[in-house]
């Protein structure tokens, strides 16, 4: 039971660190340059609503394009689905966040001074033994 608490922690802790981090990674990313410039060259009314978006909310176009995964079809969707219905966009943001949150804990095992572990009753937290 307890160890569910630690996990749901953990994973919010790990959630709120990496939001900005992939937000930042997607957006400044080669293959979403690339995307924007196809984009820019066949679709320029969705280019003008990302632009509207860079100017009013920079959050939403960063959480956009990092969902988006350099498809432009997802840009549009997405746009769309945060437009007409922004409650909705922003709890299929916070999924989307969840599980790449995750999915970064799971590939990125601690580092030996960051590991904290509980034992039949003792508690490591990696500068010596703490019993309950």
């Amino acid at each position: 039971m307890m160890n569910k608490y630690i996990k749901v922690i953990s994973l919010l802790l790990a959630l709120t660190s990496t939001i900005f981090l992939s937000a930042a990674n997607a957006a400044s990313s080669k293959s979403t340059t690339d995307m924007l410039i196809d984009l820019a060259e066949t679709d320029t009314v969705l280019i003008e609503r990302l632009n509207e978006l860079a100017i009013n909310d920079e959050k939403l176009l960063s959480q956009l394009l990092t969902m988006a995964e350099a498809d432009p079809i997802k840009v549009a969707k997405l746009l769309n689905l945060a437009e007409s219905d922004p409650s909705m966009f922003w709890a299929l943001a916070n999924v989307y966040n969840a599980q790449a949150a995750k999915a970064s804990c799971d590939s990125e095992p601690p580092k030996d001074n960051q590991r904290m572990g509980v034992t039949f009753g003792t508690i490591s937290d990696g500068n010596g033994i703490i019993r309950n």
